[in-house]
């Protein structure tokens, strides 16, 4: 018993003292120690993770919130995919993606020695070329980021420990810096949520906070420099899809506690009323997806928690708010977790995340289009 303890801790980077120290890497990232890779080293991180986030591992992601056995099938004109440059840098997970101009920019994560980073890594669609943008002031991960008005706001992330951190970082590539930006308020600073803008407003949507999952919705007024309460998810989750589709934010996916306890739930909040309402429930039950919206819909890719050696689904689904019903389209070409989603010019980029489950992460990057 004490030999499988020990193992135990020593994949997860702990000995018989507790956890692991925060080792500075040479780039100045943070190692987080122990291997990834095989079957029972990924089922150790997975539970490493749950422990960061002091959560019960017992979970059964074959049973989690299945959903609808079917979405409605794809169109006879189905979506493509293609592949683009690897990111630059190298293998990336846990990232934050947004657009900005023409470009797509790729926000600190782990890179696939498990390092903390604080890397900004930008994208040039015209010529298929990747940039190193300015580093962060710090290394972070699963950060809420945003574009606002030519501006790339980060309100809030994750840390070493997987701890939240509402610190708030601003980026101008007018002169191409970083400064301090607006900082979440204590009681709810958090990462791992979903972030939307709508109407100059960033909307932060539940997250992970002090270990647990959040229902917290959290508005930053760009144009007053004001954080505003607003009413909180029907429940809480993290590690969710989220986007917005005229006045309707939707929240899809997620998790509550351990990976295994994903749920298909959609809950759609009206910017105009104030309100929450229920969505027809995704097909596929997961968390860990990335997520975007083009031609009026929110679409959904791959993410973690199913029940297959990899851990790490391919499906590809939308939603339209205004019919409330979801359609399935072509799988990933490389099923992943732990990436993210933008558009630009009728197309979603998916860049970096993580083959299996926990960590394993990859340089991909593909792009979906209707």
């Amino acid at each position: 018993m004490r030999r499988t303890l020990l193992l135990l801790l020593t994949l997860l980077g702990c000995d018989d003292g507790g956890p692991a120290d925060e080792v500075p890497a040479a780039d100045g990232g943070h190692v987080i120690d122990g291997a990834a890779g095989d079957a029972a080293a990924r089922g150790a991180l997975d539970a490493g993770e749950d422990a960061a986030w002091g959560r019960d591992a017992t979970g059964d992601a074959s049973v989690a919130d299945a959903g609808p056995p079917d979405a409605t099938p794809p169109d006879a004109g189905a979506p493509t995919w293609a592949p683009a440059a690897p990111v630059g840098g190298g293998p990336i997970q846990e990232i934050a993606v947004v657009a900005l101009g023409d470009e797509i920019y790729v926000i600190g994560g782990f890179d696939a020695q498990r390092r903390i980073v604080g890397h900004l890594r930008i994208y040039d669609p015209a010529a298929d070329t990747w940039r190193d943008g300015p580093d962060l002031p710090v290394a972070l991960h699963h950060a809420n980021a945003a574009v606002v008005d030519g501006r790339l706001y980060v309100l809030g992330f994750l840390k070493q420990g997987f701890a939240a951190d509402g610190r708030g970082f601003v980026y101008d590539p007018a002169d191409g810096a970083w400064r301090e930006g607006p900082r979440l308020p204590d009681a709810v600073a958090r990462g791992a949520a979903g972030v939307v803008v709508v109407d100059d407003r960033i909307h932060l949507l539940g997250g992970l906070a002090s270990g647990r999952a959040v229902a917290t919705h959290t508005i930053y007024d760009v144009s007053d420099d004001a954080f505003l309460d607003a009413p909180p998810m029907p429940r809480v989750r993290d590690h969710l899809a989220a986007g917005a589709v005229g006045g309707s934010i939707i929240v899809a996916g997620g998790r509550d506690t351990h990976i295994g306890s994903h749920t298909a739930a959609v809950d759609v909040f009206d910017a105009a009323t104030n309100a929450w309402r229920a969505g027809a429930p995704m097909p596929t039950s997961r968390a860990g997806a990335a997520a975007a919206t083009l031609g009026g819909r929110l679409v959904v890719f791959g993410g973690e928690g199913a029940p297959t050696p990899s851990g790490v689904f391919a499906a590809v689904e939308s939603y339209d708010p205004v019919a409330d019903a979801w359609a399935a389209h072509a799988p990933m070409r490389t099923p992943r977790h732990g990436m993210a989603a933008a558009t630009i010019d009728g197309a979603i980029h998916v860049p970096g995340g993580a083959t299996v489950q926990a960590f394993g992460a990859v340089d991909t990057h593909e792009v979906f289009r209707f």
